[in-house]
């Protein structure tokens, strides 16, 4: 029980270095560029606070830094909330980044010097035995890591995870210092999480009615609502809108005038109430994908009750899934169509549609007018029988293809006997047939060809 405090020390410090980096995502627009200003802020405030616990010897010092670390969190989460309306940034707005930097070390400061405290007190508290500090807060880390990603994350939204690291750390400060008193700062947190969502309502934009904000684990999804119009971010950067006709109709109206026979259709994200549009069409099927089910459901009640019955139209499929590696996974042609229904590349995550390699693998799924012109030939001149739509590497596995027509001889094993290039009389395929039930096809394919 003596490693307790040092292993929840190490849990309670990555949950909350998680917390603090996603809102910082959300608020500064999720650029990958806010992951390394947080963390570089992190390690060198940390430090700091490292560096002035080590001067500190106080018995009590390291029961104490827990109390520091329980009161300083929820703070924490809730001023770098606050960071926009009280810095005078709009939702979707990019913040510069010299304020991004300065907002950063901020918001984060106190909490970090406190975290930054406890290792040099967890050293003294174990008998200056620094490498099993080391370790056992290693362990706390990597457990906290893994509850984060498989228990919380989607599941409990930020700031009751604030809460509940700071009663844990206050738990812990009394079984560190077994004082009573510091039982009732456990009141402290519930006060702080229920003052803190008051207070986040304060901050509201002038003529914008706020609707809904859920996490998942994908990131923080903000519904804001000016006059008539639903306005759907995700962390802070600007989805989509409903309803928004003229947008939807130039999303799906355009791609289709380019491929106005495309029967299959791949759809990557943005509004699901672009689907609408493209059921106009007679499409045989829509794919639709998005990875944050979260996010899908929001979408859907947003939408209309028309609006939805869309979504569950026998040809409409939704896909919760990786879009780039969906795309990535298929084998053979699939679509006549892909729209990428996403905002601009601002951030590396959405960058990775607008790159040379995705453009290739979308090519690869891509239907290169081939069943889109195929089938409907097949429909005009009445051909019901089996069709196989082929490619280089269906050629090379019947031995290659050198003229049309082709014509395979398959004896009832399976076996390929025989293959003749050109025309034939039709006698020919009705002694094919007769020597089919003789079970002498091989025979008959060497007398055709002498002949021939």
């Amino acid at each position: 029980m003596i490693y307790l405090p040092v292993i929840l020390m190490g849990v309670s410090s990555i949950v909350l270095q998680i917390l603090c980096l996603r809102q910082l995502l959300s608020t500064f627009s999720g650029n990958e560029l806010v992951i390394g200003i947080t963390f570089a802020v992190w390690l060198m405030i940390v430090s700091l606070g490292s560096f002035a616990g080590s001067r500190i010897n106080s018995r009590n010092a390291f029961g104490l830094s827990f109390i520091s670390v329980a009161l300083v969190s929820q703070f924490t989460i809730i001023l770098i909330k606050s960071v926009r309306p009280v810095a005078g940034f709009e939702l979707g707005e990019v913040i510069p980044l010299v304020t991004t930097v300065g907002w950063t070390v901020l918001s984060m400061a106190v909490l970090c010097i406190a975290i930054g405290i406890q290792f040099p007190l967890a050293v003294s508290y174990l008998k200056e035995r620094a490498p099993e500090v080391y370790s056992f807060e290693a362990a706390g880390a990597f457990a906290g890591g893994v509850l984060f990603t498989f228990l919380f994350a989607g599941r409990m939204d930020t700031y009751t995870l604030a809460m509940i690291a700071a009663v844990i750390n206050i738990l812990v400060s009394f079984y560190l210092m077994r004082k009573k008193i510091v039982l009732l700062l456990l009141i402290l947190p519930v006060v702080l999480y229920m003052g803190g969502t008051g207070i986040m309502s304060l901050f509201q934009y002038e003529g914008v009615e706020f609707v809904k904000r859920a996490e998942s684990r994908y990131g923080e999804i903000t519904v804001l609502k000016i006059k008539d119009q639903l306005n759907v971010y995700s962390s802070e950067k600007f989805l989509f809108s409903y309803p928004d006709h003229q947008t939807e109709e130039t999303k799906a109206h355009f791609p289709m005038s380019i491929q106005p026979s495309a029967g299959k259709v791949l759809i990557v994200g943005g509004s699901p109430a672009v689907i609408r549009e493209f059921l106009k069409y007679p499409v045989d099927r829509i794919d639709f994908v998005e990875i944050d089910p979260v996010l899908m459901g929001i979408s859907r009640g947003l939408m209309s009750m028309d609006d939805r019955e869309y979504l569950d139209n026998k040809r409409v499929k939704l896909l919760h899934t990786d879009a780039r590696s969906y795309i990535k996974s298929q084998r053979s042609p699939q679509y006549d169509l892909i729209v990428l229904n996403i905002p601009e590349p601002s951030t590396a995550n959405i960058n990775r549609y607008y790159t040379r390699e995705f453009f290739e693998e979308a090519k690869s799924a891509l239907d290169k007018k081939g069943a889109s012109v195929v089938k409907p030939f097949l429909k005009k001149n009445g051909i019901t029988y089996l069709c196989l739509l082929g490619d280089e590497r269906t050629t090379e596995d019947f031995g290659g293809i050198r003229g049309i027509p082709t014509t395979f001889i398959i004896d009832r094993k399976g076996r390929i006997v025989g293959k003749l290039v050109g025309y034939r009389d039709k006698k020919v395929f009705e002694d094919i047939n007769q020597e089919s039930a003789n079970r002498n096809l091989e025979a008959l394919y060497q007398k055709i060809i002498k002949e021939n």
